[in-house]
């Protein structure tokens, strides 16, 4: 799904290199600094990731990213992340690492063709405290190249003499393939996902409902009604967030919901299925689906979500719309009145709302 910019896929997909991202690595490998290291360090070490095109191109930015942990490099690359034939060497780079002598940064920029897919870095130097450091996006010809935007990165490794500590903040100055100069820092205390205020679309309308249908009643014999939480917690929980893209739909109309991991770690839920469909009737909140089976449950089954990763939940607002979504035991009953209806994830029982029009 494309929820974000180009900067937050990049960092928050595995840096390009996970199957999600759909791109294509070329080139990957260790490349020393043309002028070694600079003042304030004792080695300098660079690995290239040639990507040749990612689900957004929406963000023309170059972008700067510090690693100084295990756990930062996992939410960021992930060992888990490369393909096989890539996981050695990513393994191989990440895992060698002395975080008490070395800090990695991630420098990324862009291109218009597939034959933009390298970085050449030079100057790398310890100034004041910060890593500094240049950056230019290079064109190698490797037969046709295809006009698509292309991002390519460096993962620079700085090592610092014994006895120093690594610097946890950078700036780069990164020319990109239109010869354009920007100068980009990073700190290790940034955030590695989106922040609740940051995530598009919206929580709930604002007011009373102007429609509050009766209490729902379904004449389907032996149909049970699920229950829904006594309490939710509206928009943000304290490691997911739910946004819905429209307050206010037409019958037929389709409504996604989506739910963002807004921490720096992997955190789990439950299944995409465990969610609710509720409307506000003159009883309260109403589950608008049920069963008609003997017995009715979700699968005991966990899902990891990485910083700014989550789910994605598109509603055709129609009974047989919803028919289509979540358990196969589940039926709506009665039809869909107008109305204000409540999407609950059960996981943290977070919730967003929007009104169904008449």
């Amino acid at each position: 799904m494309q929820r974000f910019g180009r900067r937050d896929v990049l960092r928050l997909s595995g840096v390009g290199l996970g199957a999600s991202a759909a791109v294509c690595l070329a080139d990957f490998g260790p490349q020393n600094a043309d002028t070694g290291p600079g003042a304030g360090l004792e080695d300098v070490e660079i690995t290239q990731y040639g990507i040749a095109h990612t689900p957004s191109a929406d963000d023309e930015t170059p972008d700067v990213l510090v690693i100084d942990s295990d756990a930062r490099a996992r939410a960021t690359v992930g060992f888990h992340s490369a393909g096989p034939s890539y996981v050695g060497e990513v393994n191989e780079v990440l895992r060698a690492v002395d975080y008490d002598e070395s800090v990695f940064v991630l420098v990324t920029s862009v291109g218009p063709t597939t034959c933009h897919h390298q970085l050449e870095i030079t100057n790398v130097a310890v100034e004041d405290g910060t890593l500094v450091g240049d950056a230019s996006i290079v064109r190698r010809e490797r037969g046709a190249c295809r006009d698509r935007t292309t991002y390519s990165s460096a993962l620079v490794r700085a090592t610092v003499p014994e006895g120093r500590e690594p610097p946890t903040d950078a700036t780069f100055s990164i020319i990109d393939a239109w010869n354009e100069t920007h100068s980009v820092s990073a700190s290790a205390d940034d955030s590695l996902s989106p922040g609740p205020v940051d995530l598009p679309g919206s929580v709930r309308p604002d007011g009373d409902p102007a429609i509050v249908p009766p209490a729902l009643e379904c004449d389907t014999a032996k149909f049970k009604r699920l229950d829904g939480p006594p309490h939710v917690t509206w928009g943000d929980g304290r490691a997911f967030s739910l946004r819905v893209d429209r307050l206010a739909v037409d019958r037929g109309d389709e409504v996604t919901v989506t739910m963002t991991n807004v921490t720096d770690e992997r955190k789990g839920t439950g299944t995409a299925r465990q969610f609710g469909l509720e409307v506000y009737t003159e009883a309260g909140w109403q589950e608008t689906r049920g069963y008609t089976t003997e017995h009715f449950g979700y699968n005991d089954e966990g899902i990891l979500h990485d910083p700014g990763e989550g789910f994605e939940w598109t509603l055709e607002m129609t009974a047989a719309g919803l028919d289509d979504q979540g358990h196969r035991d589940l039926e709506v009953c009665p039809d869909l009145p107008a109305g204000r209806y409540r999407f609950v994830f059960s996981s943290g029982s977070i919730a967003v709302a929007f009104d169904l029009r008449e």
